[in-house]
């Protein structure tokens, strides 16, 4: 007899991948991956491992290398997602690289408010720089738990596709065959608009050459010496904030030699101030002036964080992606049903319009030149003819030589009354 048994349902990846939440996260850390990919291990094994010269041709060697391993990762990424693709899916990954970067940012600048205020005061001691990363750590984590259960919410998830179905992530058409001219020309003059930035942004100088973006990571400065002052530390010399505030603080245990008098110690010299005083109280039992002193000289410097690049070479890269922003905007803005029914509407207004033909409009022009022509000789004529018939000869309304006012206004105004 056969017996029916229930098999339980199992739960595989794609079944999990098959929500959007799910989904939108595991593009997110692909995206990123790849972005570390592209802009940070392959210039890292091109310099570090292969130890290719920094010249203009293996330059860029290495950014068609870049270029071919983004196109291969977005191939890649475009087969992981199959034929069907969740709705929304796109509009999540977007909204998410927003987020983690102002994630980012938000952590960084807390890192340095506790470095600015654990780290400084020294609130627990040796351990100040440990408690400060932590607690940076611990408010990074909250904020990226709060990102997760915000994709989670059932709410966030139909507004990621209410966004998705505007457009801006798709290559669809919106009315391909209509409004074609118009809608050209509002993208060439929209690019026209962002190139003519551009070349004003490298024209003037805003974008210094071989500059990165750097972003500064917080509890990784180091002091590197400008004068070192009165210290034994070297010009140059790179060190840990801790020792540089130390050898500033050794400083109160020495006294400057401002003026000798009868002290043998020399001008300028620096001191313990326990010597300083032992001299001083022989030089008074000896009835002699000691020496004159000064506050020694701190050591002064400026702060060395190390940096992660976000954009290499801006001189280039800023250009060609403010372009490509430029151009896929354009293309979207064209095709955004609102507008682009308004640019169709214009064109379709357009088209109603009679053109009149080359020779009638040579034609007008002609008539319109002379007719301006011929105005401007009356209205002179006119003008003179007045001029004459109310001016100082004929019925002297006008005066037009004010000369003669001029001079009288003068004395009026040099008489002491």
């Amino acid at each position: 007899m056969a017996v029916a048994t229930k098999q339980s349902p199992e739960t595989s990846a794609a079944s999990m991948l098959d929500r959007l939440p799910v989904a939108c996260l595991a593009g997110l850390v692909y995206v990123v991956g790849s972005l570390a990919i592209v802009f940070k291990l392959l210039p890292t094994l091109w310099r570090e491992v292969l130890h290719a010269p920094d010249v203009p041709g293996m330059q860029a060697l290495l950014a068609l290398l870049m270029v071919a391993a983004a196109v291969g990762l977005i191939y890649l990424g475009a087969r992981l997602l199959g034929p069907r693709q969740l709705p929304g899916l796109r509009g999540g990954v977007a909204v998410g690289l927003v987020g983690l970067f102002l994630i980012v940012v938000v952590v960084r600048w807390i890192g340095f408010i506790f470095q600015s205020l654990i780290v400084a005061n020294n609130w627990f001691g040796a351990s100040s720089v440990m408690a400060a990363a932590a607690l940076t750590g611990v408010v990074g984590l909250a904020l990226l738990i709060y990102l997760v259960r915000l994709f989670l919410k059932p709410t966030f998830e139909r507004r990621l596709v209410g966004l998705e179905e505007q457009g801006w992530f798709s290559a669809t058409f919106y009315k391909r065959s209509q409004g074609q001219r118009v809608r050209r020309g509002t993208m060439l003059g929209l690019l026209i608009i962002v190139g003519c930035g551009i070349y004003t942004m490298l024209h003037r100088g805003l974008v210094e050459p071989g500059a990165s973006w750097e972003m500064s990571i917080p509890f990784t400065g180091r002091e590197v010496v400008k004068d070192p002052g009165d210290t034994s530390l070297a010009k140059g010399s790179e060190l840990d904030a801790r020792e540089f505030q130390a050898a500033n603080a050794d400083l109160k245990q020495f006294v400057k030699i401002a003026k000798q008098n009868d002290s043998e110690l020399a001008v300028n010299s620096v001191v313990p101030r326990d010597k300083y005083d032992a001299e001083v109280k022989k030089l008074r039992d000896e009835g002699s002036i000691p020496a004159d002193t000064a506050l020694p000289i701190p050591a002064t410097g400026t702060t060395k964080y190390q940096t992660f690049t976000l954009l290499p070479d801006i001189q280039f890269t800023l250009p060609l992606i403010l372009g490509a922003l430029a151009l896929w905007l354009s293309w979207r803005i064209v095709n955004y049903p609102t507008f682009a029914d308004f640019l169709i509407a214009t064109e379709a207004e357009l088209n109603k319009v009679s053109w009149t033909t080359r020779r009638r409009l040579v034609q007008d022009t002609i008539v319109v030149l002379v007719t301006v022509v011929l105005l401007t000789v009356f209205l002179l004529v006119v003008d003179t003819l007045w001029s004459f018939v109310l001016g100082d000869k004929v019925l002297k309304v006008l005066r037009l030589d004010n000369t003669k006012a001029k001079q009288e206004e003068k004395a009026d105004q040099e008489q002491p009354w």
